[in-house]
């Protein structure tokens, strides 16, 4: 919004105040209100994202579960949430011919705990130790993003250009209620691996 774009977020349900107010709050704060919309989209429901995405440029993927403890969520939950939601993100980025797509990764989709102490990761490394009874989130976020990369995942790399950036940890402002217990502090860390 800063830059001037239109952008448009998208929520289960757009109506819940708790799921959107913030980003209103930050759209004021910089005399942006206009340029800030709210549309649904489902994870789990192919094509519930196409009108969303209609007219965008680019789409920014973050969307991933990540239990802390205050809701106990399923391992297989975890993981269909993540490949299921990637797999339909995609056919809608596909379906309105996105020329941008950003996913939000981890560093859990490219670290493994079976490497030596002393090995670096980089970009081209996946994590192949996580499984989903010992780790379902880094086994979901490294499926989840073997499908972005994967050739037939029917994406044209001719006309979208596709990220996924890897962080280890984002630490930041809270601006809803679920980030008051984790994420406290005002300081942002850099990210660490991109794939391209």
């Amino acid at each position: 919004m800063e830059a001037g774009l239109e952008v448009v977020a998208i929520a289960l349900d757009p109506t819940n105040i708790d799921k959107t107010q913030f980003l209103k709050v930050e759209a004021e704060k910089l005399n942006k209100s206009e340029k800030l919309s709210f549309k649904s989209g489902d994870l789990l429901k192919r094509s519930s994202y196409d009108n969303a995405f209609s007219g965008c440029y680019g789409v920014l993927h973050t969307a991933a579960v990540v239990d802390l403890g205050e809701v106990v969520i399923a391992k297989t939950d975890v993981v269909k949430l993540a490949i299921d939601g990637t797999i339909n993100v995609l056919s809608s980025v596909k379906e309105n011919k996105i020329e941008r797509f950003v996913n939000i990764s981890s560093v859990a989709a490219i670290i493994s705990m079976e490497k030596p102490i002393d090995h670096i990761f980089v970009g081209t490394d996946w994590n192949t130790w996580s499984t989903i009874e010992k780790d379902a989130y880094g086994f979901a976020k490294t499926e989840a993003e073997k499908i972005i990369w994967a050739d037939d995942n029917g994406i044209d790399t001719n006309t979208t250009t596709v990220v996924s950036l890897n962080p280890s940890i984002v630490l930041g402002p809270c601006f809803t209620k679920t980030h008051m217990n984790y994420s406290t502090t005002q300081t942002r860390i850099g990210w660490n691996t991109y794939r391209t």
